[in-house]
């Protein structure tokens, strides 16, 4: 039998109940709007998804089906809101036998918490002495019963499904109550009703062993989440999965002893199978610090101790296993194998080389001695309902508006992992295009963004920045930036946290993943890139030959997918058409790769440079640019041509719109 969630998920049209609240508007098949949960003032972080009846806020974290948006937006307990809502669609839930079963459940345990809570003096000497305030206390809703402390259990709704109680005397130290209707110890990480709404703010959630260290956690500032238990469990990253975004990098705090440390091997295969562990790393804690609560305890500061890839953290606890040199060999030749990003494999290569004193550049050609296992070629095939898990994945992602009105109106935005091409004729606007398309990225989406530009120099670049931004003519921008003038402050303000420009202009495609996989690794930019920019194609190294240019052309997509980004590629139109001319897609220059590669092309073009057109026609078409786009692999939802004017006193493309 269904249970009424889920009756009531279905029912209750989603948009119908998101627009008693706010104002939604179309964007392709999704809706937007600002989010009422939190009230937010600016932009439309509020995503609505007809085709599973779901929403998601991109700015509190917000989630979920109807009943989870009705309980958030009205500040009222799950069970309450899903009871209003069985009335609204006339179901009588008091006949339900497995609704009151969980009902029953709820109640006791709530019940038996708030009894508990009333003795929480008898223990709250101890609860200090861990560290905890009163009011994490509070909010945990701590208590004492029977000689011992009563933690509620409560699930990712924030419903009270069971209690643990740490015993003073005897073992074990925690007792966990039975699984039921509502608690599964399998699948439940407990504190995640409120990692959910606070891992916006690091946008990393720290998973830890016990109750103690989430709480400790929580008090720390951090979106912390227990698996309490010896090993995470398969289940249990499910539930990872389901509630926190594919962009979150998750941090495991092992306990710092021997059983705990021995475990995080273990830890790293349960997150291999399911796919998490290219954004899983280990915290390190000083050796006077057993857990979280001993970090809390001690008042030192979280940021100041090293993450370690995971990657990397178990070389030393494979190497431990190994009695002789040649079973370090061999015990690491197979680890590699399952290593996946190529910087962590050349710091790994970089610290074996010291250990075992052998030249770099021989391990390297060790470790490229890989054989594909059987799991290796099957890890990627997945059945119908792992499709459909991944379609609601790539739903829920939201789009990234380009920024533009009449783009987006056309295509309905873009999504990470998609490959962005706009292609225009040589001095037609390609780079001003771009920097546009960057800072409307960086002002409306708050995106984090890399610009290669291989052929204008990175000054050059921020000249014209300076001038889009403080909205002044580009012969201007020397005065202002010589004399030290304030608005340069702004400009920096604006740009310095999110942006970050390379200006090589030797770099192959290959070269481009590296700079994005450091940037990523070492955070630069606070956190994963969204948008790379490149300008442009025919720049590359090794682009000077067909298939060089073809390889590099198709590597486009796989570096959007692989590390969740919008690609956008500058590309180049043959120069043996008419400058002037509409283009089409077969004008792109050296490979139909880039073509194939493209989720949406913008084709741009100059008119004015038609020659021997009358004065009258060239004054109405004086620094006019004409877009169109040509491939839309999402689908086409608004006209496909406009136009763009280059007003030279702020610097800026300007869309003419038809009132």
């Amino acid at each position: 039998m269904a249970k009424i969630s889920d009756i009531i998920n279905r029912r209750i049209d989603i948009v119908e109940l998101v627009g008693r609240y706010t104002e939604l508007s179309p964007v392709g098949s999704l809706l937007q709007g600002r989010c009422p949960i939190h009230g937010s003032k600016e932009g439309m972080p509020l995503r609505v998804f007809p085709h599973n009846n779901s929403y998601f806020c991109f700015a509190c974290e917000s989630g979920g089906g109807p009943v989870n948006f009705y309980a958030d937006v009205e500040n009222i307990p799950y069970r309450t809101a899903l009871e209003i809502l069985a009335k609204e669609c006339n179901i009588n839930i008091n006949s339900d036998e497995q609704y009151q079963k969980e009902v029953s459940i709820e109640e006791r345990y709530t019940s038996l918490t708030e009894r508990a809570m009333k003795n929480v003096g008898n223990v709250v000497d101890y609860l200090h002495k861990r560290g905890l305030t009163d009011d994490t206390i509070q909010e945990f809703k701590l208590g004492e019963d029977g000689g011992t402390l009563v933690i509620p259990i409560t699930n990712e709704f924030g419903q009270i499904v069971n209690v643990a109680k740490r015993q003073f005397e005897g073992k074990p130290k925690y007792k966990n109550g039975y699984n039921n209707a509502l608690y599964d110890k399998s699948s439940l990480l407990y504190g995640l009703d409120k990692a959910r709404k606070n891992v916006k703010e690091r946008q990393a959630i720290y998973l830890v062993e016990g109750y103690m260290d989430a709480i400790s956690g929580y008090q720390l500032g951090l979106a912390t989440v227990a698996y309490c238990g010896n090993e995470v469990q398969s289940d249990q990253v499910r539930t990872l999965q389901k509630y926190i975004r594919k962009e979150v990098t998750i941090i495991l705090c092992p306990d710092n002893d021997e059983e705990g440390l021995k475990r995080v091997p273990k830890v790293r295969e349960t997150f291999k199978k399911m796919g998490l562990s290219a954004k899983l790393y280990v915290l390190e804690l000083p050796d006077t610090c057993k857990d979280l609560n001993d970090l809390l305890i001690q008042k030192i500061d979280i940021d100041s101790l090293p993450l370690v890839h995971i990657d990397k953290y178990c070389v030393n606890l494979v190497l431990a296993k190994c009695k002789q040199l040649e079973d370090e060999y061999n015990q690491m030749h197979n680890y590699m194998k399952t290593v996946d990003n190529s910087l962590v494999k050349s710091d790994i290569i970089k610290y074996l080389a010291s250990k075992w004193n052998r030249q770099e550049e021989e391990l390297r050609e060790f470790f490229k001695a890989d054989i594909d296992s059987i799991d290796t070629l099957l890890k990627d095939a997945d059945k119908t309902e792992a499709c459909i898990n991944d379609l609601k994945r790539l739903y829920t992602r939201g789009e990234l508006k380009t920024g533009f009105q009449q783009i987006d109106n056309c295509i309905g935005g873009l999504t990470k992992t998609q490959v962005f091409l706009i292609g225009a004729y040589s001095a037609s606007g390609k780079t001003q295009m771009a920097i546009e398309y960057i800072l409307r990225q960086l002002s409306q989406n708050k995106s984090r963004v890399i610009f290669f530009s291989l052929e204008m120099p990175k000054g050059k670049v921020l000249e014209r920045m300076i001038a889009m931004i403080v909205g002044c003519r580009l012969r201007d921008v020397r005065d202002i930036v010589m004399s030290g003038d304030e608005k340069i402050q702004k400009v920096i303000d604006k740009l310095d946290e999110r942006l970050i420009i390379y200006d090589q202009n030797d770099l192959s495609i290959y070269d481009i993943e590296k700079r994005i996989q450091a940037v990523n690794q070492k955070r630069l930019l606070g956190g994963d890139v969204d948008v790379v920019v490149v300008d442009y194609f025919g720049y590359l190294k090794g682009t000077d030959d067909f298939e060089g240019a073809s390889k590099q052309a198709k590597y486009m997509k796989y570096l959007a997918k692989t590390y969740n980004i919008v690609f956008c590629m500058l590309a180049q139109l043959n120069r043996s058409a008419n400058t002037y001319d509409e283009p089409t897609m077969d004008m792109l220059k050296m490979t139909g790769d880039l073509e194939a590669s493209a989720d949406v092309i913008l084709m741009m073009w100059r008119p004015d440079r038609e020659p021997n057109i009358s004065l009258e026609k060239q004054q109405r078409l004086e620094n006019i640019t004409k877009m169109k786009i040509e491939k839309s692999r999402d689908g086409i939802y608004g006209p496909t041509r406009m136009e763009f004017k280059y007003n030279i006193n702020n610097s800026r493309l300007e869309e003419q719109i038809e009132a």
